[in-house]
């Protein structure tokens, strides 16, 4: 029962001094988004806004892992429409970083992201929900990648993501996100 009690407390201590260099931050970004894919040639790009939480777990000097909740905005035109819709996205991304400077880094991230729309409406903000009549798919999963600056507590980067479902089961034709994003981290 000693073992077990000082194991406990030897894993404790380990997990307490990793978590003193867990970073929370928030950030924000704009950009493009689209649809892409065989039977997306008609669709047009439109603006695209988002806004975050972020958490990075570093797991050695250089790697961490990047992961938080973003609110995202994937929008796109189509012939006569346009669909406004929102999104909550959860990615999660490895991260390598590179050393800068003596409090600067630049960090190149990838991984998976899941995400759920929220809310949708054409641009004129009528009441339609897209996701409600099930004409677009509510889930949403793929990649994201990423590259950004980060300087002491300020990131500053570039993110590109791109879906592997379809927006619509009937439709090839995937969101597609590219945009610049500011943060800072805690």
């Amino acid at each position: 029962m000693k073992k077990f009690f000082l194991m406990a407390a030897l894993a404790f201590s380990a997990l307490n001094m990793n978590a003193q260099k867990v970073r929370f931050g928030i950030n924000a970004g704009a950009g493009i988004s689209s649809v892409v894919g065989s039977e997306a040639k008609a669709y047009g790009n439109a603006f695209a806004y988002k806004i975050g939480a972020t958490v990075d777990i570093p797991t050695s000097e250089h790697f961490s892992f990047i992961s938080g909740v973003d609110f995202i905005n994937k929008s796109f035109e189509a012939p006569g429409e346009n669909y406004n819709r929102f999104f909550l996205q959860l990615p999660v991304m490895a991260a390598y970083k590179f050393d800068m400077g003596e409090s600067s880094k630049l960090t190149l991230k990838a991984g998976p992201y899941v995400g759920y729309g929220v809310v949708s409406s054409d641009i004129k903000g009528t009441d339609l929900n897209f996701f409600k009549d099930d004409y677009h798919n509510r889930g949403d999963f793929g990649f994201k990648a990423g590259i950004s600056f980060d300087f002491s507590h300020f990131t500053v980067g570039a993110e590109y993501s791109r879906a592997i479902r379809k927006i619509n089961d009937d439709l090839k034709a995937y969101n597609q996100v590219y945009g610049i994003m500011l943060g800072y981290k805690f």
